[in-house]
């Protein structure tokens, strides 16, 4: 794929997963759209990688990790809450 057509794509995706974050009330559904969102700029950075950019693939790194990190952070209020509305978590602060 050319590059125009990965920036492109990698702009719908994010349009998508931002749209995805301010109508969902799902702690789970806005995790989900954060990462529809950031998987735009990673095809980007992915194309980059395959052509030896260090920065890039560290870059991907951080996104994998970020991306457990918020899974895992769903299920710890999920846990804790019974419930992943958005909503009903906005009570938990002080």
């Amino acid at each position: 794929m050319t590059l125009p057509a990965l920036l492109v794509a990698g702009l719908g995706l994010v349009i998508i997963g931002v749209i995805g974050m301010v109508t969902r009330r799902s702690l789970l559904h806005v995790l989900v759209s954060a990462q529809v969102a950031g998987i735009g700029p990673a095809l980007v950075f992915a194309q980059k990688a395959d052509h030896g950019h260090v920065a890039a693939a560290i870059y991907l790194l951080v996104f994998a990790l970020l991306t457990v990190a918020s899974a895992a952070v769903a299920v710890t209020v999920y846990r804790r809450r019974g419930s992943v509305n958005v909503d009903e978590i906005r009570e938990l602060r002080g």
